[in-house]
Parts: structure tokens; sequence; C-alpha cells
């Protein structure tokens, strides 16, 4: 018989140790969440069985996460939908088809958080008839010298920005746009490596907060998944 988590493991991107389960949706059930000690939030109660899966398996990975820094504690979700980390933490959650990822830190300073994204069931065909909206031609070139393919500087230049996206909202709380920010290379491979977004619009304050940031990227393997995974950090303080 099947369980909802099939199997587990970690990945190590830059610094950091990237909790990793497989779910199965099938496998689903509306006493799935209190088995694994996660309350569904009220706006999820009506969801179809996917989004509760997703949820779900999001904080058991994220709660592996946090025991892993030392601390059990309930990730509820934010009015913006955001994950609810304990004070004093940041983290962040991912997932894709049937893989989540979560990572979680002590805060190193009040604007310090942190972003992951996974990108497995965008292919590089999928990427490459978006290339215009997400990307500018320098940027898929500057990938040339890490050895990679456009279809992969693609992929990686996609998470890498929503990455970023997801550490910086805290901060800015508003959606940023592909073009808003370029991302140029800094050293790497085409197994993994570290970007540095640069702002191109200079709204607020938000071009200098993006600024602190660098984004790991390395290549995702894990069972029969394949892609890219990327971490949004504050570069000086790691």
């Amino acid at each position: 018989m099947k369980n909802f988590i099939e199997s587990a493991g970690r990945l190590k991107t830059g610094p950091f140790l990237i909790e990793i389960i497989e779910f199965n949706t099938d496998c689903f059930n509306e006493n799935t969440p209190s088995i694994h000690g996660i309350r569904l939030p009220e706006c999820l109660k009506n969801a179809v069985t996917q989004r509760k899966a997703e949820y779900t398996a999001g904080r058991i990975v994220a709660g592996r996460q946090l025991a892993s820094c030392g601390i059990s504690a309930e990730i509820p979700m934010n009015r913006d939908r955001s994950p609810a980390w304990p004070p004093g933490f940041t983290g962040s959650i991912t997932h894709d088809k049937n893989i989540t990822c979560a990572v979680a830190s002590l805060k190193k300073e009040s604007f310090y958080n942190l972003g992951i994204d996974l990108c497995i069931s965008a292919t590089g065909e999928d990427m490459k008839n978006i290339a215009g909206l997400i990307s500018t031609p320098e940027e898929r070139k500057s990938f040339i010298s890490c050895s990679l393919s456009e279809k992969d500087a693609l992929r990686i230049i996609f998470s890498a920005k929503e990455s970023l996206y997801k550490a910086v909202y805290p901060e800015v709380k508003r959606f940023i746009d592909f073009k808003e920010v370029t991302i140029a290379p800094a050293s790497g491979d085409n197994e993994h490596g570290k970007v540095y977004p640069v702002a191109v619009s200079t709204e607020g304050n938000t071009a200098g907060i993006i600024q602190k940031y660098q984004v790991y990227y390395r290549r995702f393997r894990f069972k029969e998944y394949t892609g890219f995974l990327t971490l949004a950090s504050p570069g000086h303080l790691i």
C-alpha cells in the first residue's frame, strides 16, 4: 500500500541544505493533514485535492527543515498566502509536479529572507516559447561562459527570478515583473553555480533590496525528476 509521502532526501544548494519529499496525491484524503500534524487553512477547505496535497506536503517538508534547525513549530498561512515562519526564522517552500522542497534558517537581520524555486515541469522548449517574456538576449548569451545550453539558461533565469521574488516580497510587498530584473552569472558551470540579480527598475527601495541578493542554482536530480533548483539569499550575510 502506497503512502502519501513516498520518498525523501536532501540536496545542498550553495551553503544551504534543502529538504525534499515526493508525495502521492492519489493517497491524499481528508484525514491526511491531521495525520501529519497539519491544519489546513479555511481558504483551502474547498480547494481541489491537488492543492490540498501540495499545501500538506509543503508544510511537512518545511516542518522537517525547521526540525533540522532545532525547532518544532507550525507554519500557518499569512493573509497574502505566504508561509508564516516562526519569529526569528525565515524560509521558503516550492513544489513542482509531485515534488516539494523547503529551506529554513535563522534570520540574521530584519530584511534577511530566503526564496526557493523548483523548475522541473517547464521544459527547455516551454522556456523557448516564452523567452522574450522572461529574459533578454543579453541575459541568455551571458550563460555561454557557464557551458549551459540556451534552453537550460532560460530555465535558470526563469527559476532564479521566481526565487528572488519570493525572497524580496516580504520587504517590497508587490509583484516584481520578469523584465524588472536581469540575471548575470557570477560563477558556475552546467551543474551548479551562482548568479547575481540586477534591478532594472528603480522604483522606491526595490532596486537596493534586490541588489543585496544572490541566487544559487544547481541541476536537480531526484529519482526520475530532473530540472533546476534555485535559492535566493542576501549575499553579504552568507
